[in-house]
């Protein structure tokens, strides 16, 4: 079945967003007002709420306002999201709305604008930033069926999209129990050496830096000869992550010799995700670091099991109990020196290391499996979006 395709400007009317200045009566009001943010938190859905408002005289002043049952589409940083306001809103100039102009299914417009979203983003043009022009939007083709057959393809993705998150839901709700499960293993396995004595990690380390602390981007390069210039995020799962590091140029690595890493140093993360923490591997001997303290080598404590007890609850109780800072929680090397740690022998250390590693191992293969169940379950759903609004898809009830 195909369905006639039209330009977007013929079914719906576009209203240009704007944000008021800073003076305070126009803000904290009653009027929902939506930025790229509140929609990539809905994106392809509705949106009832926004996380500020604006005053009537903001909006007056300021911005536009659409009808419920409009559509509100991000049109930079990023472009593309979607969402189908359930209330009068307004939004700020990295959005448009679309308001129908004659009797239309917002949702089925909702379902086909969130597959649209690369052609949306390819039709982006700028050079300091890119944005989707009033123009470009206008134009962007659009398959336009008959009412009743927008309503049928809308209750019947409404259906299906709803089994589809639910089940992306329990996946994602294991996924997050199975990371609880690898922390109470590695708390019990460290917690529970009867011939551990607990120490002050300032009596086994034998010294604790920190990384580059004030503007750490003002050293980034794009010279792929570059040092690694490692970041407190790119540390996650007990590894250090590769995917999208910084560099910074080996001159200014040589100046900053003090946060210069060595294999076997332990990172801890200091700001945004206190206590994370990995082992330096081999590859990075020689690379540079922010936004993390650097744990050296200690001949009384194996490095990976020090990363162990940071990735365990027997850290982070100590850490919540010292974290600061309202905008972003951060730990501080004045804290983390004077944590205990249940140390053991190393043979015991070792030991418990390759418990740990057991556990870790069996846990990882049920992650990855669910990752990819969620995955696919994604792709999933966007295809069968794709096929239902474009026709391809025969659904029954619009057979009939």
């Amino acid at each position: 079945m195909s369905f006639p395709v039209v330009p977007l400007r013929r079914l719906f009317r576009i209203v240009n967003g704007g944000t008021p200045n800073g003076d305070e009566r126009n803000w904290g009001g009653s009027v929902e007002w939506a930025t790229p943010v509140d929609l990539a938190k809905r994106n392809g859905r509705t949106i009832k709420n926004t996380d500020r408002r604006l005053t009537k005289v903001g909006l007056e002043t300021g911005s536009r306002r659409v009808p419920p049952h409009s559509l509100i589409v991000s049109t930079r940083a990023p472009i593309g999201y979607v969402a189908e306001n359930t209330s009068p809103m307004a939004f700020n100039q990295g959005c448009r709305g679309l308001v129908p102009k004659a009797a239309a299914d917002t949702r089925y417009f909702r379902y086909q604008l969130s597959a649209l979203t690369e052609q949306l983003q390819m039709a982006g043009q700028g050079s300091t930033f890119v944005e989707l022009s009033t123009d470009g939007l206008a134009e962007t083709e659009i398959c336009s069926p008959l009412l009743e057959t927008q309503r049928a393809i809308a209750d019947y993705l409404d259906t299906e999209t709803a089994r589809i998150d639910a089940l992306i839901t329990k996946k994602r709700h294991l996924i997050k129990l199975l990371e609880e499960r690898r922390w109470a293993a590695r708390s019990h396995a460290i917690g529970c050496v009867p011939s551990a004595r607990s120490v002050r990690l300032r009596h086994v380390i034998s010294r604790i830096g920190v990384g580059v602390v004030v503007n750490p981007s003002s050293y980034f390069t794009n010279d792929s000869t570059g040092v690694p210039f490692v970041h407190g995020s790119d540390i996650a799962d007990g590894v250090v992550r590769t995917k999208g590091r910084k560099r910074i140029s080996r001159a200014d690595s040589d100046i900053l010799w003090r946060s210069q890493l060595e294999p076997g140093d332990v990172l801890v993360v200091r700001a945004g995700y206190p206590g994370r923490a990995a082992v330096v591997p081999d590859h990075l001997a020689g690379a540079n670091c922010a936004s993390v303290l650097i744990l050296k080598r200690s001949e009384a404590v194996l490095p990976d099991y020090l990363a162990a007890f940071f990735n365990s609850s027997l850290s982070r109780q100590q850490i919540e109990a010292c974290q600061y800072g309202a905008a972003q929680e951060q730990v501080n090397v004045g804290h983390v020196v004077d944590f205990t740690i249940p140390l053991p022998p190393l043979s015991e250390q070792k030991q418990i290391l390759a418990r740990i590693g057991e556990v870790d191992s069996r846990i990882t293969k049920v992650e990855e499996k669910s990752i990819r169940q969620v995955d696919l379950l994604i792709e999933h759903r966007q295809a069968l979006i794709t096929a239902a609004v474009t026709g391809d898809l025969e659904i029954p009830a619009v057979a009939a």
